[in-house]
């Protein structure tokens, strides 16, 4: 443990992390998907040991494109993957996110029920509040969380009739605003849109149905196979078969039967199982894994 720099080990999987689940902390792997919203076939399924999924979002757009050669219209994904920076650089590519925030603080929420909002001036690089009151730039590329901000302060919050709603500070009331903070703030308008809203409710509908159908297959048991490796196979063999029986849905039996005529196999019974072998085998002999997160592809 001290080697390797975890705090938490299982001696049957070395591999597995504690992770929360419904039935409390346990070895875990943290299986990612992507799945198309128009057909719902599984595009990408991976197994990671990641416990969140806050750094996945952008390694997840690249991991579609070098797999599959496909670059979405659209990707989205729940707040998990919220990440700004990630965001920022997957739209930057001609990308449209639909990624929600986390929700907001108890003291944001309070703030916006007392009537408290700040507007920024582009030309004066100057806050000002709901008060009529200006906030002023004190402090440049101020480094917070790896990221540069500009500092603004107002001096005038003593006699303000909602300061108490607003800060509890001395000085006044401090805002830090990013340097990049023009992408991040129309960003978040395009949050609030009824548009954005609308497509962020097609979600459920892609991602969370292959989980629980996968589930479901499964018999609502756990993994059997140990170690990260061992437990893709596994997980490849249950995409691959969830795979199989969506295109059962999405064609009828007799067309698919056409089509499987058209590559002219000597046998239908051994073509199609060595194609799924075949198949199989490709998956699983990629000794290096490239993980992706639970995001919508639409393409």
């Amino acid at each position: 443990m001290e080697e390797s720099g975890v705090e938490w080990l299982s001696p049957t999987d070395t591999d597995a992390r504690l992770m929360k689940s419904k039935s409390g902390f346990m070895p875990a792997y943290n299986i990612q998907g992507t799945v198309d919203n128009d057909s719902h076939f599984i595009t990408t399924f991976e197994v990671t040991n990641y416990q969140n999924d806050y750094y996945s979002f952008e390694e997840n757009a690249t991991t579609l494109k070098e797999q599959l050669d496909i670059t979405p219209a659209t990707y989205l994904a729940d707040g998990g993957y919220a990440n700004e920076d990630d965001i920022q650089s997957v739209e930057k590519q001609g990308i449209e996110c639909i990624v929600p925030f986390q929700q907001e603080s108890a003291s944001k929420k309070t703030e916006e029920k007392n009537g408290i909002s700040f507007t920024y001036d582009e030309k004066s690089d100057t806050f000002e509040c709901s008060q009529g009151k200006k906030l002023l730039l004190i402090r440049k590329n101020q480094k917070r969380k790896q990221r540069l901000y500009n500092q603004y302060q107002c001096k005038q919050c003593s006699e303000c009739p909602v300061k108490q709603y607003c800060t509890k500070s001395t000085i006044g009331r401090i805002i830090y605003r990013r340097i990049d903070g023009e992408w991040l703030n129309s960003y978040k308008k395009k949050l609030k849109t009824k548009e954005f809203k609308e497509k962020f409710k097609l979600r459920k509908c892609a991602v969370e149905h292959p989980f629980g159908t996968i589930k479901y297959l499964m018999g609502q048991i756990p993994i059997l196979l140990r170690g990260k490796e061992k437990v893709q196979v596994e997980m490849d063999l249950y995409s691959t078969a969830y795979n199989l029986i969506r295109l059962k849905n999405v064609d009828i039996v007799p067309v698919l039967l056409e089509k499987l005529k058209k590559w002219q196999p000597t046998s239908f019974f051994c073509q199609t199982i060595t194609d799924i072998v075949c198949f199989l085998w490709y998956l699983c002999a990629k000794k290096k894994r490239i993980r992706y997160s639970s995001v919508y592809s639409k393409m």
